[in-house]
């Protein structure tokens, strides 16, 4: 569970975030769409904790995070696949599962219960994350995160620049974990589709705030309705 009450922040002393508010419960997911400079990134850095919070609450699986900081709040079950698929580019994929699983205090000994999820890595271990393509990158960035063991995700642009092949794969995969493993997952996406698909609720950032927020089934089934909210219409 996900509550963001009033959040305010921003860079140094240029405020971009302006009292957002958002509610994801378990097995939830929900994507916050928007033009490029309405505030998404900047509130996914937020949550994780690389940005100070100057205004409002966030609250994790019933637990004030607010002032914690970024490890903790890994600790607490948070999860976070930044936009740009950051992972390392000279370490094998093999490494960068059992250092993701070491960092979070698990065992690396063996990781088949990743490659069950991940089949498509299993051919790509002993390759330098320099050498994979953007949808392998965007992979092994997501298996790394969930190697953790979160149970709420923040996800920055995962489709960006994806074939539609990964999309789908990316796609089959979060709809698993929401449905099977009850993860939490909030999205800051451009794909519509993809959002529509995943999400249950899609909300629309404005300058800084969440303007509105829809059910995704009335997106699914008219796609005028997020037309009108993007533009700015009630």
């Amino acid at each position: 569970m996900l509550k963001v009450t009033g959040l305010c922040a921003g860079y140094g002393s240029v405020p971009v975030l302006a009292g957002v508010n958002i509610d994801v419960g378990p097995g939830a997911a929900m994507a916050v769409l928007g033009a490029n400079g309405m505030g998404k990134t900047t509130l996914m850095r937020a949550l994780m904790g690389f940005l100070t919070v100057t205004a409002g609450q966030f609250v994790l699986d019933g637990r004030d995070i607010t002032a914690a900081p970024p490890q903790e709040r890994a600790r607490a079950g948070l999860g976070y696949v930044p936009q740009g698929r950051g992972i390392f580019g000279r370490m094998t994929v093999r490494d960068q599962l059992r250092y993701a699983m070491i960092a979070k205090g698990r065992p690396a000994g063996t990781l088949s219960g990743i490659l069950d999820r991940f089949p498509v890595l299993t051919p790509l271990l002993d390759r330098a994350g320099d050498a994979l393509s953007g949808g392998e990158r965007q992979m092994v960035a997501l298996a790394c995160c969930l190697c953790t063991g979160p149970r709420t995700l923040l996800l920055d642009e995962p489709t960006e620049g994806l074939q539609p092949s990964f999309v789908d794969q990316i796609l089959e995969l979060l709809l698993t974990l929401k449905r099977h493993d009850t993860l939490t997952i909030l999205l800051a996406e451009q794909n519509l589709d993809f959002a529509a698909a995943l999400c249950d609720q899609v909300s629309v950032m404005r300058k800084g705030s969440i303007a509105a927020t829809v059910p995704a089934a009335a997106i699914r089934e008219d796609s005028t309705n997020l037309d009108l909210l993007l533009a700015g219409d009630p």
